[in-house]
């Protein structure tokens, strides 16, 4: 378990706004403790194009089984969001509803919402779910039930799925995969891909299989794509276990093998633990949870690092660390998730632990000879606020960055 897991403990998530000019905060949803909508989610939002948000829940819901929800923006002179439970879902007794929702959802163009369960399916090893908007609610379509165990196919997802540039869905599972010599229990994991058949189905096929945590395993964060289809991910594993940036490559004929290739293994002191991947100017940023420059005796506070593109001639892809956590008493540690961007370039993100009262941060790093970081707000923890963010920041279309906490609330912060 990752030192960010070690400290995510609460039942309870609400919505805040940080403003970063006056580094002030403000509530604007907070879910019940009780009933229904109790919440306790791990999955970062999206925002649709009016600035609604969406997300899920891995507890809670009708069933308490996990749920999906929005949370609609007010409309002046309204001033207070509105919570809407767009699914709960059924059960664990394998009836072919999925179960525990990790890793929030994310839309198609047509305003479909999908997102993977843990649990659940028709075999209960987790499964892939599509949910679609009508005048009368929103239903739920199961596309694929996970098999589960050392199966070649993989079994349960707990990250976030992504769309290729022709429309098919990628995701990851953290079991399954190489189910033979595999020096991990129940499987490494797996990349698969779910492509949409001409009678309305989805066809499922694994990319590649995890098998030797040397090469990368347990793969983390949601699949990253480039122009010409290549696949950028993270994983744990690497020589001294300290997690692996690595690539796909698709094949130049369609059914031959994907081309698997690790661009950097970290070895601490750059950062240990990556986890998610944002792609811009061909570049790849991140975050690692440990490690980095401040280590002391200890594992180390975390990093933000970009994995520069190699330069013309070079197959080399060049490391470079931005921001080492930890270089002060009240700085964030424990980053979390994945780092985003503002317009001027300038990267936000929040760190799990750290800040005033140890109750984590969001963080801004402007660029320069040096990266700067600044504090924008340090949580409290307290029952209004709530603390511990686990999950990157998402942008709405009018700027602010929305994210949530695991106590209490979740936030929001303009640029």
């Amino acid at each position: 378990m990752s030192k960010l897991n070690l400290f995510l403990a609460a039942c309870a998530f609400g919505i805040l706004t940080v403003a970063a000019t006056a580094q002030t905060e403000f509530t604007i949803y907070s879910f019940p403790t009780t009933g229904a909508a109790t919440s306790f989610t791990e999955g970062r939002l999206v925002a649709d194009s009016a600035g609604n948000l969406y997300g899920a829940s891995e507890s809670g819901g009708k069933n308490r089984f996990g749920f999906v929800y929005e949370l609609v923006k007010p409309v002046a002179p309204a001033t207070k969001w509105t919570e809407v439970v767009l699914y709960s879902f059924k059960c664990r007794c394998w009836n072919g509803d999925g179960e525990r929702p990790y890793a929030g959802v994310v839309f198609d163009a047509a305003g479909n919402l999908y997102g993977t369960t843990y649990q659940g399916g028709a075999y209960n090893e987790g499964a892939v779910f599509e949910l679609s908007p009508s005048a009368t609610g929103w239903s739920e379509k199961l596309l694929y039930s996970f098999q589960g165990g050392t199966d070649s196919v993989g079994s349960r997802s707990n990250t976030g799925l992504a769309f290729d540039p022709s429309g098919n869905l990628w995701g990851f599972t953290n079991k399954g995969g190489d189910g033979t010599g595999s020096p991990c229990l129940g499987g490494c994991g797996t990349i698969y891909e779910l492509t949409p058949t001409s009678g309305g189905g989805w066809q499922e096929s694994v990319i590649y299989r995890f098998g030797k945590l040397g090469l990368g395993g347990f793969p983390v964060g949601t699949p990253v794509f480039d122009a010409t289809g290549a696949l950028y991910g993270a994983a744990s594993g690497g020589g001294d276990n300290r997690g692996v940036i690595y690539k796909l490559t698709p094949p130049a004929t369609p059914g031959d093998p994907w081309t698997y290739k690790i661009l950097h293994v970290f070895v601490g002191t750059d950062g240990a633990g990556p986890t998610g991947l944002v792609l811009r100017a061909g570049n790849l940023y991140g975050v690692t949870e440990a490690g980095g420059a401040n280590s002391g005796s200890g594992s180390g506070d975390g990093t933000v690092f970009e994995l520069a593109h190699p330069t013309p001639g070079s197959p080399v892809w060049t490391l470079n660390t931005l921001y080492s956590f930890g270089a002060s008493t009240t700085d964030g540690t424990f980053p979390a998730d994945r780092v985003a961007f503002d317009q001027q370039g300038n990267m936000w993100g929040v760190t799990a632990r750290g800040g005033d009262s140890g109750a984590g941060t969001v963080f801004e790093l402007v660029p320069g000879t040096n990266w700067t970081e600044t504090i924008v707000h340090s949580f409290t923890g307290n029952s209004v606020e709530g603390g511990f963010p686990a999950v990157g920041l998402v942008q709405a279309p009018n700027g602010v960055f929305y994210g949530t906490t695991q106590q209490t609330a979740a936030f929001g912060v303009r640029p």
